[in-house]
């Protein structure tokens, strides 16, 4: 939706290349693997960036009966100009208090991971495809989609913070903070409790690919 979207002849144009900075979701009531969904997505927002267009999307689903499930909201920046960067410009954890951070999953994500996503998500974008396809907008390898970043923190949040249960995720924010170039091992840590809780996706080495905050009805994993 967000592609067809942007391909409209109203939308900025797309060949500097577009970024994921920033998701947050409410999820109102929880959807079944068997429901009838009805998708909506629109432009909330626009405005002129130094380095191009930031855009909010605004997307809500509703379940058969017309009840409001989940409403998003995805930043995105439309660059106006292809701007060669240096793929290590990732900015490095905050040094934590001891104890602070637990790291609740290990990923080892392979280089095709990006072209992986892509078939099952329909987001071929050059950049998360190969090596060749992303060395023109400044990345030395395939960037991991930002959407696929944040299904990743949610599956593996509702694991290891709410017990297995999607219903008790009430909204999650991920923000990204620098690419996640393929391929790479990254932790998953969290820190808080009650309710509320924070976390991370870094490296072994300690640079923050992206961070953000999980609020839930009922915290029943090992927090707190």
């Amino acid at each position: 939706l967000a592609l067809e979207l942007l391909a409209h002849r109203d939308a900025p144009s797309l060949r500097g290349g577009v970024v994921h900075l920033e998701s947050e979701m409410l999820q109102v009531r929880a959807l079944r693997a068997t429901d009838t969904v009805r998708c909506r997505m629109e432009m909330d927002a626009a405005e002129l960036a130094p380095s191009g267009v930031r855009l909010c999307l605004l997307t809500r689903t509703w379940n058969a009966i017309g009840q409001l499930c989940t409403e998003t909201r995805t930043v995105l920046l439309v660059r106006q100009h292809r701007q060669h960067r240096r793929s290590g410009d990732g900015k490095r954890a905050e040094v934590a208090p001891a104890g602070e951070w637990k790291e609740v999953e290990r990923w080892r994500l392979r280089a095709n991971h990006g072209r992986r996503y892509a078939r099952a998500s329909g987001d071929f974008n050059p950049i998360h495809l190969w090596r060749v396809t992303a060395m023109p907008f400044g990345y030395r390898r395939p960037v991991l989609q930002g959407f696929c970043t944040a299904a990743m923190v949610a599956h593996g949040l509702i694991e290891a913070v709410c017990g297995g249960e999607p219903a008790a995720l009430r909204r999650i924010r991920v923000v990204l903070r620098s690419p996640l170039l393929l391929p790479a091992t990254v932790l998953l840590l969290t820190a808080g409790e009650g309710g509320r809780i924070r976390f991370r996706v870094a490296g072994e080495r300690g640079r923050v690919y992206a961070e953000g905050d999980l609020t839930s009805a009922d915290i029943v994993g090992t927090h707190g």
